[in-house]
């Protein structure tokens, strides 16, 4: 089974001397964008937040890929509609 993978990018940002994860990606051909707060204090927590926005972008990155469903025998949507057609 094929996965269709959304690749998922992000970047810190400085929010009130807080460290935000700045997440973006493309889905159904938009841009979709989240922003999220580590709780972490400018100062000294530089390689906890790089962490902390790594392990959140594989975890986003992994839910909002789907895996592709491809039936054999099915009927196509091309199909459906000549057999609706004809009923």
């Amino acid at each position: 089974m094929a996965v269709h993978q959304i690749k998922v990018s992000g970047h810190l940002e400085d929010k009130r001397g807080v460290y935000q994860m700045a997440l973006s990606w493309k889905a159904n051909g938009k841009r979709e964008r989240k922003s999220i707060s580590t709780g972490l204090p400018i100062k000294g927590n530089k390689k906890k937040a790089e962490l902390m926005l790594r392990e959140t972008r594989l975890t986003l990155q992994e839910s909002l890929s789907e895996p592709i469903v491809r039936c054999v025998g099915c009927p196509t949507t091309k199909n459906m509609m000549v057999i609706s057609m004809l009923m």
